[in-house]
């Protein structure tokens, strides 16, 4: 599996530039390392 790596602003300019606002962001941690997992965004189409 290729590996892609995007920068956090980087995928947000993304999704804002597809036409969504935001509504919240998480990144999840590894509770013992504390790096992140995943990135999980909500958003809904642009008003």
């Amino acid at each position: 599996m290729p590996w892609y790596y995007r920068t956090l602003e980087s995928w947000l300019a993304v999704v804002r530039a597809a036409g969504y606002d935001i509504e919240w962001v998480r990144e999840p941690a590894h509770p013992e390392t504390g790096e992140p997992l995943s990135l999980l965004v909500a958003a809904a189409a642009a008003t």
